[in-house]
Order: structure tokens, then C-alpha cells, then sequence
């Protein structure tokens, strides 16, 4: 069974959040789901054959339409809390943990059927970090926060249960106006995330506090791209060279620096390479510690938009 049959049979556990209408067979297929006035279309398999192509793109948009839809956006697979966006360079690197995977061929199928760019994004692929280095800029925020009576600490597992409400708020409140972004309740949230209390090292997920209040957050995982076993989650937590920063946020400017000081001393001190994935054009995240940077991989999120007549 494919993660797309097991929205459509309802048992992917974000299923009742959304429905998602499958089209095609597979190697040629995709799932449309409705969200108000836009649609996602994602689940896309296809050979490299934009005739094949065109015909899903054309069933996305007639079905899109007549659910009152006005644009489609994608790649989408169900929400922006299960996967999206797609890749568009660097197909000859090896994947890291959350990376969206795509032939190098679908941009051109999805440009070619009238499809453009909505948003790009990049990740930053650091080597491993020198032990001992310092970013002054990073550092001094790092400083600032706690001058300002901010306490930057790691997780604390026996906290997990009163933490993760408080990231989910967090989240909530600081990504809603990313694209495609949807509110999820905490039981949703608790359903795509809670697993990560297995797989995450806690000392890398750092959260800052303003008093009792939860004030920005980090979550850095091991990277585990390349197991092919899933039992060997619990090996890699402890058995890991590169860390993926997957998540932040912070309610108070200048807080995400502290964070990512605080990341870069980690991964100083343990000889650690990583990754800051899929952050969005513009934001000050995708220029942390351009020193360091080997290179930059890109993606993007794409939109059509028209005017459809039942």
C-alpha cells in the first residue's frame, strides 16, 4: 500500500483532516486535496512524458474547478504537514532526513503545463564544524538572550508531555502565514510528530524560555536518510555524524540566532556536519554562518491559477 492509497482509505491518521482524491495508476498518478478556494495536488508520479503529464495536470484542474477552486498549488502530498514543495538541483547528492525526493525531471513537466514558482526555498549544507569555532555575530545573541533573563537549555525528556503542548502553540501561532500552511489540532499535531520522542536526542532540541513561557524553539534531529530499516531509528539517536535543524521558531526577534549558536557549538564540540533544511527565500535563517556553508540546494513550491467554467 502506498501513503496515497492510505489517505484514500482513510487510514493515514491525518486522513481526517482532509480528503485527497487519487487519479491515474501507479507510475502515472497523483492526489488532488480541496482547501477552500485553492487545491493541492500532490502524491505526482510520472515517467518523463509531458503528455502523460499534461493529463494529470488537466484532471487536477477540471476536478479543481468544479470543486470551486480557483489555483492549484504543488507538489502537496495531502498538507503542509505531511510533505511538500519539490526539488529542483543537486540530484547527484545524497539525500538528508526530510528532504523532499523527486526526479530531476518533474520542475520541466510541472513549468511546461503552466505551473510557476511560488516560493523557493533552500537548505544549507554545512561540513562538519571545526572544533572551536565561533561566529561572533551568532554568539553575541546568544549572549543578548541571556543577559535578557532568557534560559537556553536542552530538553529534558521527563518533560516531553508539558513541552510539546507549548511547541504546538508555538508553531501554530508562528507559521501561519507560511504557504499552504493549515491550523492542526493537538491530537493532529500528536499523530505526525509524537513519534519523534523515540527517534530525537533531546540535548538537540534547544528552547528557550522567558519565565514559565516557552519563547522559541529548535529541533535538530539525526539524520536518517540513509537507513533502510527503520529498527534503526533507536541505533542512530545515539549513532549519528550529521544533524538536520528541521524546525524553529521564535516569538522574540533575534532569539532564532541564540538558538542557532547554540547548534553550532554543539555540533563544534561533537564533530558534527549539518544541515538547516527547506527554509524559505528571505528569511534571516538561510544566512546563518555563511562562513561555513559548502553549499546551497533548492526547491520550490508551484502555483496555477485560472478561469474555470463548469
Amino acid at each position: 500500500m502506498s501513503e496515497l492509497d492510505d489517505f484514500t482509505s482513510r487510514r493515514h491518521p491525518l486522513s481526517r483532516y482532509c480528503r485527497v482524491i487519487a487519479h491515474g495508476r501507479p507510475g502515472a498518478r497523483c492526489g488532488l486535496t480541496i482547501a477552500g478556494s485553492t487545491a493541492y495536488l500532490g502524491f505526482f508520479e510520472c515517467p518523463d512524458d509531458q503528455a502523460v503529464a499534461d493529463e494529470l495536470f488537466g484532471w487536477a484542474r477540471e476536478t479543481a474547478g468544479r470543486a470551486g477552486c480557483r489555483e492549484i498549488l504543488g507538489p502537496v502530498d495531502a498538507s503542509f504537514w505531511n510533505r511538500y514543495r519539490m526539488k529542483t538541483d543537486a540530484f547527484d547528492q545524497s539525500a538528508y532526513f526530510g528532504e523532499p525526493r523527486n526526479p530531476d525531471y518533474y520542475p520541466r513537466l510541472w513549468e511546461r503545463a503552466g505551473f510557476s514558482v511560488v516560493q523557493r526555498y533552500s537548505s544549507t549544507i554545512f561540513p562538519v564544524v571545526p572544533r572551536g569555532y565561533r561566529n561572533p555575530r551568532l554568539t553575541s545573541r546568544l549572549e543578548w538572550a541571556r543577559d535578557n533573563g532568557f534560559r537556553v537549555e536542552s530538553l529534558r525528556m521527563r518533560e516531553w508531555d508539558d513541552v510539546f503542548p507549548r511547541v504546538h502553540a508555538l508553531i501554530m501561532e508562528l507559521y501561519a502565514d507560511m504557504p499552504v500552511f493549515q491550523p492542526l489540532d493537538l491530537d493532529g499535531f500528536a499523530a505526525v510528530f509524537g513519534k519523534l520522542r523515540l527517534a530525537a536526542d533531546p540535548e538537540l532540541i534547544t528552547l528557550a524560555w522567558q519565565g514559565s513561557e516557552l519563547a522559541a524553539f529548535s529541533i535538530v534531529l539525526p539524520d536518517f536518510a540513509d537507513l533502510a530499516n527503520p529498527l534503526r531509528l533507536l541505533w542512530r539517536k545515539h549513532h549519528y555524524r550529521r544533524v538536520v535543524a528541521a524546525y524553529m521558531g521564535a516569538a522574540v526577534p533575534g532569539l532564532g540566532s541564540a538558538l542557532a549558536a547554540r547548534l553550532l557549538a554543539q555540533a563544534a564540540e561533537r564533530g558534527l556536519g549539518f544541515v538547516g533544511s527547506l527554509m524559505a527565500d528571505g528569511k534571516p535563517t538561510a544566512q546563518y554562518a555563511n562562513d561555513l556553508v559548502a553549499a546551497r540546494q533548492h526547491y520550490a513550491l508551484y502555483g496555477s491559477s485560472w478561469n474555470y467554467t463548469v
